[in-house]
């Protein structure tokens, strides 16, 4: 057994869909060839739809008895589900269970067929009444087999898709409200060596989940910050970044950033940033 992580867009990396492949080759020396054909198989496999959930995250607010996520099979042929909520390591044997219980837990999605899953808060866990608390909902789904699927050198290959999305626990009495999140990130800039420093800091109980790219704007200029991919930064922390290039000033610098809502869809915001002196006061 093996797993395999495709690139996700980034106005979807609340969700993660990660193929899980299962070889049975008969004969000796066709390790090489399977690879092959396994790589070419999973790339064109991507665009194929299967079962989908409707968004990217699910939210909970803690004053629910439950939330309802909807599951559909966009395919003509049956598959199985199995659906449980964990902390998101992979493999996925590995992950620490989440307080929530999922029903139904398994089930037959018939071939365009739609199921509503409910997510069901457990009390297990006594979880912090000032911020979010971030789990991942999973939804296993596994194709009938077919003695006319894909065979290469006497080896059957079997393949499931393992969906991760985000499941956000949110308390009601986190202060404030999500919607004014993108107002109150506080990003600085510091000098470092020959280099500069963008932090972003997040006072909020909410997660702020960052596309991949930034611009920074001095005057006309657009100076690109790359995340490294999709950025989660947790509530009432921060995290920085090394922007290269030398420059040596920074006046009245803005950050365009685009920052994920409720909906899973990418919303761009536009902010002033602050340069900091090397005493950690503010230049002029």
């Amino acid at each position: 057994m093996s797993s395999w992580r495709p690139r996700i867009p980034s106005f979807l990396h609340d969700a993660k869909r990660i193929p899980m492949s299962a070889l049975k080759p008969k004969f000796p020396g066709t390790g090489i060839l399977l690879l092959a054909f396994l790589i070419l198989f999973l790339v064109e496999v991507q665009a194929h739809a299967g079962v989908v959930m409707y968004g990217t995250r699910v939210i909970y607010p803690s004053e629910k008895s439950f939330v309802s996520v909807r599951l559909a099979n966009q395919d003509k042929t049956p598959h199985l589900i199995q659906a449980w909520a964990d902390d998101g390591s992979l493999p996925a044997e590995k992950a620490a269970p989440a307080p929530f219980v999922v029903l139904p837990p398994l089930f037959r999605l018939d071939g365009g067929a739609q199921q509503s899953v409910r997510l069901m808060f457990s009390g297990d866990v006594d979880l912090p009444a000032d911020r979010e608390s971030l789990y991942w909902f999973n939804f296993l789904q596994v194709p009938p087999e077919s003695p006319a699927g894909p065979d290469v050198g006497g080896a059957q290959i079997s393949i499931s898709f393992l969906n991760q999305v985000k499941l956000l626990y949110r308390p009601a009495t986190v202060k404030g409200e999500v919607h004014d999140l993108r107002d109150r990130l506080v990003f600085t800039l510091t000098r470092s060596g020959k280099d500069w420093r963008l932090t972003a800091e997040n006072p909020t109980g909410f997660y702020a989940n960052f596309v991949e790219a930034a611009h920074l704007r001095v005057g006309d200029e657009s100076l690109p910050v790359d995340f490294g991919g999709a950025v989660t930064l947790a509530p009432f922390s921060s995290l920085s970044w090394r922007l290269a290039g030398g420059r040596a000033s920074m006046a009245a610098p803005s950050l365009e950033f685009s920052l994920i809502d409720d909906s899973g869809n990418p919303r761009t915001h536009r902010k002033a940033v602050a340069v900091l002196a090397p005493d950690g006061g503010t230049n002029p």
